[in-house]
Formats: structure tokens, sequence, C-alpha cells
């Protein structure tokens, strides 16, 4: 009696499991259907119903870049390069804040390899301008690897920078000529006169022969 009291049990409750798995199941046959038809058909478009704070892409705003190299230096896994060249100063607006920010450098590089990246927010929290920001892009679907490699600085913003440090150059060699310039007549006009040679005294004459006369 044991044994069939035993097996009858096991049959309730395998079958009371089954009926409350398909009551979540019929539950949803007498709703609307709420599947996506991404990216077909959506109610809105996908960036406005994704969060605030998503981490997508990275993102770079060269125009406010100092070339901190902060960035750089944070990231974990080395999935950021930069090079710069020297610049006049300039100032720019910082996105986090809004104050002026002394810009005296000037990225010629900046690569982001996405493939690599783990979104990890590391090199975004210590930039001072926010010019590195995750964006609400996601798609990375390529059948092509190098598409995730991100360079962001084209040739022709390149010329521009490196035109531009040219001159920021010409300007310093001028102003550091000038100063040297400036040392060597102050100095010129600093230093004191030179005294005469004096003549040597004539001999006295007090009438007496040379000796030996």
């Amino acid at each position: 009696m044991q044994a069939v009291a035993e097996y009858v049990g096991n049959i309730r409750r395998s079958a009371g499991t089954i009926l409350n798995g398909m009551a979540v199941t019929f539950s949803y046959m007498f709703r609307p259907p709420i599947t996506t038809q991404y990216p077909d058909r959506t109610p809105k478009p996908i960036t406005d119903m994704i969060p605030e704070r998503y981490r997508g892409f990275l993102w770079v705003d060269l125009d406010i870049c100092i070339s901190c190299l902060l960035c750089e230096r944070a990231c974990p896994i080395d999935c950021i390069k930069i090079e710069d060249a020297k610049i006049d100063k300039i100032l720019v607006t910082s996105a986090i804040d809004g104050k002026a920010t002394p810009k005296i450098k000037d990225p010629t590089r900046f690569d982001i390899n996405l493939y690599k990246c783990m979104y990890c927010a590391l090199c975004v929290e210590p930039c001072p301008t926010g010019a590195i920001h995750f964006t609400k892009e996601f798609e990375g679907a390529t059948p092509n690897l190098s598409d995730l490699h991100l360079r962001l600085v084209s040739p022709e913003r390149k010329a521009k920078v490196m035109e531009a440090a040219d001159e920021a150059a010409k300007k310093e060699a001028a102003k550091k000529a000038a100063k040297e310039a400036a040392a060597a007549a102050a100095a010129a006009t600093a230093a004191p006169a030179a005294p005469a040679t004096a003549p040597p005294p004539a001999p006295a004459s007090d009438g007496a022969p040379p000796a030996g006369e």
C-alpha cells in the first residue's frame, strides 16, 4: 500500500507541476502580442527606447579633446591609441560642466578598437572635458572586423592639425629668438665699459746727462 501511495503521489505532483507551467503559457494566449519587429517596425526609434546611461559604442568629440592621454592610459586592454601635435593655446568648452579648458595639443591620430572594448567606462570617467563618451549605437554586426576599428582623425583633419602645429612651432621659434636677442642686448647694456689703456709715463728730465756719457 505504501508503494501505491507513493506512486500516486508522484503522479499528482507531476500533474500539478505541468499545470502550473501551462497556466503561465495559457495566460499569454489571451494577451495582445508584444513582439517588437526589429528593425522593420518599431513603435519609436530604438535610440529613444535605450536608457540614458546605456553603454553603446564609444565616440570622441575631437573639437574639445585636449589630448591629455588619460583615456589611453586608463584603458586596461589598450583599445585606444593617440598621437598628437602641439598647437597654439586655445580654450574649449567642457561638455561636463561648461567651463573653459585650455587646449595646447590636438590629436593627429585617435583610434578605438571596438572589437576589443569591454565597455568598462574606465576611459570615460577621467576625461576632463567629456570628449570621449558612450553613444546609444549598438549595431556592430559586420562581415569585416576592421569596420569596428574606428579611426576618428581623418586625413583632412590631420593635415590641418599639422599645419597649425607648424605655425605654432614657427611662432615659438620666433619668440625664443626674440627673447635671446633681448637678453643679449640687455647683457651688453649692463656690462661696464672697459677702461682705456694709459700710455707709459715719460721719464723725468732733470738736466743730468744720461748714464754712461
